[in-house]
């Protein structure tokens, strides 16, 4: 799982965001994302690597993501325009539509008692390996229960 978590490689995209009657969304605009230095540890059960996330030039994260696989309680993929919509769900802000060009994936693990991680990436394919891998792993490691 390590070879292929570390095989994204950096992630660009643009996303625009439209409220109804109000206008663009602040906030949204151009992204990128990259996982790098990818660590594995079955004796451990863990996965980390360092994220770097970049919105409008701006460095947003830069640090270590950890993911305790027998901590995981969920694991969800879609597309980032739905990811997107369900953050803003979450923090009570309106509904709004949004565009993500390219088309852009994002792999949302949720953790027993840490925040939400997203993993960004643009092969689908890649998306659905990392799913079942990240499944496989978290169940070797009594995560659960999982909705794949």
């Amino acid at each position: 799982m390590s070879e292929r978590l570390a095989s994204i490689g950096p992630v660009n995209y643009v996303a625009y965001g439209h409220v109804e009657g109000r206008g663009p969304v602040p906030g949204i605009g151009r992204y990128s994302s990259e996982v790098t230095d990818v660590r594995a540890s079955a004796r451990e059960c863990r996965l980390d690597w360092h994220a770097r996330e970049v919105r409008d030039a701006l460095v947003a994260y830069d640090g270590t993501r950890s993911v305790a696989l027998k901590d995981v309680r969920q694991i969800a993929a879609g597309p980032m325009d739905a990811i997107f919509r369900d953050a803003d769900r979450k923090a009570g802000r309106p509904a709004a539509t949004y565009s993500v060009d390219p088309a852009t994936f994002g792999l949302r693990v949720t953790q027993k008692s840490a925040a939400d991680i997203v993993i960004v990436v643009q092969d689908p394919n890649l998306m659905t390996d990392l799913v079942r891998a990240l499944a496989r792993a978290s169940e070797a490691c009594g995560g659960g229960p999982q909705s794949y």
